[in-house]
């Protein structure tokens, strides 16, 4: 019986981990409609473990869904992140925190890579990967705080910005501008300056946000 169980958990994982990479690159639009009889056909699954998926993208705020209708993709609004951008200041102003203070040379090692690979995708113009290298950067400092809980509301609300991200066009229009205001805030730790990372980390967010919220009124 524990067996069957933790198969059917590997197996709800697999599927929520698909449909959350589908998503989240683009392949699926907002506000369009999951057809579960299509989506248990394709994963050749029974009703119950997709729809135990579609549960957990939901808890994730990729998806919502609607009495006798079904589940559908988040549509995307101004209100909502607005109130993800404030969580998320608040989780990464406390991470800031903790990392300026026992910040070591391999950590500034493993930040300064993470810089290159968001600088790479945009000297690529690759949009969706340099997105998905941004999300990795400021990841990695929730993650070096040391706060297990407050690493895993950041990959919650993580998930829930990066699908707006990828569905709004217009927010990549400089993607080496937004590469390069990732700089200040390196330096700031590297040097230790609490003040200084949580005054960039502010205006940092607040320009991410004040374009997702232009590109929602567009």
């Amino acid at each position: 019986m524990t067996f069957a169980a933790f198969k059917r958990q590997d197996l709800v994982s697999q599927v929520s981990e698909t449909l959350t990479k589908a998503i989240l690159e683009g392949d699926l639009e907002p506000g369009s409609r999951l057809n579960e009889v299509h989506l248990s056909q394709q994963f050749e699954i029974s009703r119950a473990p997709l729809r135990e998926a579609l549960r957990r993208l939901e808890s994730q705020g990729l998806i919502e869904s609607h009495p006798r209708r079904g589940f559908f993709l988040r549509r995307i609004s101004a209100p909502k992140i607005a109130e993800l951008f404030q969580v998320r200041l608040a989780l990464e102003h406390a991470a800031g925190q903790q990392v300026v203070q026992s910040i070591t040379e391999a950590e500034t090692g493993r930040l300064e890579c993470q810089y290159e690979a968001i600088r790479e995708a945009a000297s690529n113009n690759d949009p969706l990967r340099q997105t998905e290298e941004d999300f990795r950067f400021h990841r990695l400092i929730c993650e070096m705080s040391g706060n297990t809980r407050l690493l895993q509301f950041f990959d919650q609300i993580a998930c829930e910005i990066r699908y707006s991200m990828v569905h709004l066009s217009g927010f990549h229009d400089d993607m080496e501008a937004l590469a390069a205001s990732h700089v200040p805030l390196l330096d700031a730790l590297k040097s230790r300056d609490a003040v200084t990372y949580c005054n960039y980390l502010k205006r940092h967010l607040d320009e991410a946000r004040d374009k997702l919220v232009a590109a929602v009124d567009s």
